[in-house]
């Protein structure tokens, strides 16, 4: 139910507010997620571990893990905008 409701609002503010507005609030929640989701941050790291074997330093892996995060925060607010965008804006 508490997804469905956070669905249904983020879709709601991705149509109503301006500009960038929407895409700067999908970017401070996936900083925030990025801190808070531990065992998400975990699973990402290991994920990249296997993919990349040796070749990753720490600093690296971390980078990659906060980028594979912001960017899915990025997704889900276009994914949201979705409803609200113009066919030639989708193209």
């Amino acid at each position: 139910m508490i997804g469905v409701l956070l669905y249904h609002l983020g879709s709601y503010f991705s149509r109503v507010l301006p500009g960038r507005v929407p895409r700067a609030i999908a970017h401070a929640i996936g900083r925030v997620s990025y801190y808070l989701r531990v065992r998400t941050r975990h699973v990402i790291a290991h994920n990249l571990a296997i993919i990349h074997g040796d070749g990753l330093d720490e600093q690296r892996r971390r980078e990659l893990v906060r980028g594979t995060i912001l960017n899915f925060a990025a997704c889900i607010q276009i994914f949201l905008e979705l409803p609200s965008m113009k066919w030639e804006d989708i193209r």
